[in-house]
C-alpha cells in the first residue's frame, strides 16, 4: 500500500512495501516535481477552488519547464496549459479565491492517490525521486478528473505512456 498525506506544510508518502517505516518527505520530490506541485496549489487557489483536484495537479505538471520530460510528453501530445486550464475552468468553473489561508488548500482523495501513483511509477522505473512526468503518470493512471481532462484533449493513459516513454529517450 502506497498513502500519501500531509504533515503539517510538508507532503509525505509511504511506500509500506518497502522495509522502511514512516514516511517519504517532500525532499524525494526533484524541483520539477515540487514546482509541479506547488503549481497546482496555485491554480486552485488562482481559480478558487477550496481543494486541490488531479485537475489542478495537471496544471501544475502543464505548467511544468519546457526542458522536462513531463512538457515534452504534453507538448508531443499538442497539450498546452492553455488548452488544460481552458477545459477545467469549462468543467469546474472560476471564483474568486475562497479564503481558505495560505497553504490550507487540502488535497482531494484523488488527488493523493495520484501522488502515490507517482510514487509508484518513480519505483517501476528505477527513478529513486520523483520527477514531474511521474506526476503525469500518476494522474492519467488514477482516472480521476485530470485523466478526464487528457482525455478529453485527446490523450489517453495508453497515449500519455508513450508521449512520456518518447520524451525520456
Amino acid at each position: 500500500e502506497i498513502g500519501v498525506r500531509l504533515v503539517g506544510s510538508e507532503m509525505c508518502i509511504r511506500d509500506s512495501h518497502r522495509r522502511f517505516r514512516g514516511f517519504l518527505p517532500f525532499e524525494r520530490f526533484a524541483d520539477e516535481a515540487r514546482t509541479a506541485v506547488a503549481g497546482a496549489i496555485d491554480q486552485a487557489e488562482q481559480l478558487g477552488h477550496r481543494r486541490v483536484g488531479t485537475e489542478h495537479l495537471l496544471l501544475g505538471v502543464a505548467g511544468a519547464p519546457s526542458d522536462t520530460v513531463a512538457a515534452r510528453a504534453l507538448t508531443g501530445l499538442g497539450i498546452s496549459a492553455d488548452a488544460v486550464r481552458g477545459v477545467v475552468v469549462a468543467r469546474l468553473g472560476s471564483a474568486p479565491s475562497q479564503p481558505a489561508g495560505p497553504g490550507r488548500r487540502p488535497f482531494t482523495p484523488a488527488a493523493r492517490r495520484s501522488l502515490a501513483r507517482a510514487l509508484k511509477a518513480a519505483h517501476d522505473q528505477g527513478d529513486q525521486d520523483l520527477h514531474a512526468h511521474h506526476v503525469l503518470l500518476g494522474v492519467v493512471r488514477d482516472g480521476g478528473d485530470g485523466a478526464a481532462i487528457l482525455a478529453e484533449l485527446g490523450a489517453d493513459s495508453a497515449a500519455v505512456d508513450a508521449a512520456v516513454a518518447q520524451a525520456a529517450k
